[in-house]
């Protein structure tokens, strides 16, 4: 009798084990996905902003560094929503120009299946502008700062089409595309809005 309790403990055990990884990887299996950001993605005359609207403003173009953390999240095509940071903000640093390779910050097994949007949940963006660029209320240069709302986050969220297979691997690029809100910027008070951020920034897949 205290036989078969024992196996039917060890196989209820095993049961829930297997469910477990089951549920890890989904059923199409595991596949990768990296997070990576650039200051910039562009030649400042091909500059829009996140809802596709072109800036009609000449830019100047920011030479320095900006520096975020932020939470990624991608969403299923069957609605639920995975992190791919490390469930805390990442911080990262970018040329604010975009010169050079993509910086990447993070990355995580996902189930093999579709996704169709993205969540970054960014604090404490800042940038740092050297040399100065002159925009419509002055020259901006130096620290810059975003100006969030009192939670000290802003959240920005984008369309992508993602479809992974089992084994393989996908590259979210944010592009904050820093000119174009640096270029909304008030240089008497170095501050930029949360407005102007939010809608510059872009989400691609690759």
């Amino acid at each position: 009798m205290m036989r078969r309790i024992a196996k039917t403990v060890v196989a209820g055990v095993l049961a829930l084990g297997l469910a477990a990884c089951e549920d890890t990887a989904g059923p199409g299996g595991e596949a990768t996905m990296r997070v990576s950001a650039r200051g910039d993605g562009g030649p400042a005359a091909s500059r829009v902003a996140g809802d596709g609207t072109a800036f009609s403003q000449a830019l100047g173009s920011a030479e320095g560094t900006v520096e975020f953390r932020a939470r990624v999240y991608v969403r299923t095509e069957a609605g639920s929503w995975v992190e791919l940071t490390r469930r805390s903000a990442e911080r990262v640093t970018v040329d604010a120009s975009g010169r050079g390779e993509a910086k990447a910050f993070a990355t995580a097994g996902v189930r093999a299946t579709g996704y169709d949007r993205v969540r970054v949940v960014f604090e404490d963006v800042k940038a740092n502008v050297t040399g100065g660029i002159r925009i419509g209320t002055g020259v901006l240069s130096g620290l810059v700062t975003v100006d969030l709302r009192s939670d000290g986050r802003t959240v920005v969220e984008r369309g992508v089409d993602v479809e992974l297979a089992a084994g393989g691997s996908a590259e979210l690029l944010i592009d904050l595309n820093a000119d174009a809100w640096l270029n909304q910027a008030s240089a008497q008070s170095n501050t930029v809005s949360e407005a102007a951020f939010e809608s510059a920034v872009r989400v691609t897949a690759r």
